[in-house]
């Protein structure tokens, strides 16, 4: 199951820009905290961890994420290219909180990785 959420929204915590009308950072702390199942920290470095790791999972939920061409996007133009977006993947879309069990060894994978190298360790799943 999974809560649908403004294409805005998604694509707002997705490049990290404020992408809705409201010019609020509202939305993208709902989408954060229900994807994180807790509370959204204002706190800079908190913030992009939890970003991160939100960007993680959208794009593993809908994969067309990582194709997103935000070339050109300003303040001038996002409300044209952000309609563009939404013609092409609808208005709202749903996202499922984040398995943390699966995040907690993907870090573990990440931290193993950057210390012994990219080539130098082979996972199992048992």
């Amino acid at each position: 199951m999974g809560k649908i959420f403004d294409t805005s929204t998604v694509l707002s915590v997705w490049t990290g820009r404020i992408l809705a009308a409201s010019g609020s950072t509202q939305s993208m702390f709902d989408l954060i905290s229900y994807m994180t199942q807790g509370k959204v920290y204002n706190i800079p470095e908190l913030l992009e961890s939890q970003l991160e790791t939100c960007r993680h999972y959208l794009a593993i939920q809908h994969p067309w994420i990582t194709g997103v061409d935000t070339t050109g996007l300003n303040k001038v133009t996002w409300e044209g290219w952000i309609n563009e977006q939404v013609d092409r993947y609808g208005h709202g879309q749903v996202i499922s909180p984040v398995h943390w069990e699966d995040r907690e060894k993907e870090v573990v994978r990440e931290v193993i990785r950057e210390h012994y190298g990219d080539n130098s360790v082979t996972f199992f799943e048992l």
